[in-house]
């Protein structure tokens, strides 16, 4: 087994190990704060940094918390938070902002594994193969905590779907997911992009045209934008 393909399986045994070891806590929420939700997602992040530290993995995409606009990365998070408490009326305002932060922390947990560790680790290959690789990862790693034999069958409205259907299904959609944030990535060299695209699956329709607008022009200007250095999409 090639360095590379066994720090991709390390950093993965690591990272369904952590999530799958939180399962067997107590559940521990508090209303709207499921503490032990983070600890799921906290399953890829420790893992990424742990094989940054132990395996010396280097950092070839150069991927950072804020990227290199900081200023519009800070302003893509804000966005969501903003519109999905403007969106909530029915619900108590610090219930939403509980709601929308801890699963803001839960998505950056999966996306700093996924999209800043395991993207560098398989930054060799082939684009469309490295984001069939980490979607087929990302679903796998969902085995540690959720019951997919159960979300199967509540697939299409609650009529049965088989696993062995629902399964490479996700693995296509995760795939393209996986493409759709590596771009990301490369583009804005943050984190925080990826991580606002997955917490808008957690939102609202409004939330999720709003930011996704906001996201696309951003991205699509980047390297016209002021507040920082200029970076060629490779």
């Amino acid at each position: 087994m090639s360095k590379k393909i066994r720090d991709v399986v390390i950093y993965f045994a690591i990272a369904f190990g952590l999530t799958f070891l939180a399962t067997q806590l107590p559940d521990l929420a508090f209303g709207a704060f499921k503490l032990k939700l983070l600890l799921y997602g906290f399953g890829p992040l420790v893992s990424g940094l742990i094989c940054y530290w132990l395996l010396k993995t280097p950092n070839a995409i150069g991927v950072s918390l804020l990227g290199t606009r900081p200023v519009f990365s800070v302003a893509v998070c804000i966005v969501p938070l903003t519109t999905f408490c403007l969106t909530q009326t029915k619900h108590d305002l610090t219930v939403i902002l509980v709601y929308a932060l801890t699963q803001f922390v839960y998505c950056f947990g999966e996306e700093f594994g996924w999209r800043h560790y395991l993207q560098n680790a398989t930054s060799f290959m082939n684009e469309w193969l490295q984001s069939f690789l980490v979607g087929l990862l990302w679903f796998s790693w969902h085995f540690s905590f959720l019951d997919l034999e159960d979300m199967s069958s509540k697939m299409r409205g609650g009529r049965d779907l088989p696993l062995w259907k629902f399964a490479p299904i996700m693995i296509v959609l995760l795939s393209l997911v996986s493409y759709l944030f590596g771009m990301m990535v490369k583009r804005s060299r943050s984190v925080l992009f990826p991580t606002v695209g997955h917490l808008l699956f957690k939102t609202n329709l409004v939330t999720m045209i709003v930011t996704g607008c906001v996201m696309c022009a951003i991205l699509v200007f980047w390297n016209r934008l002021p507040f920082g250095e200029r970076e060629d999409v490779a």
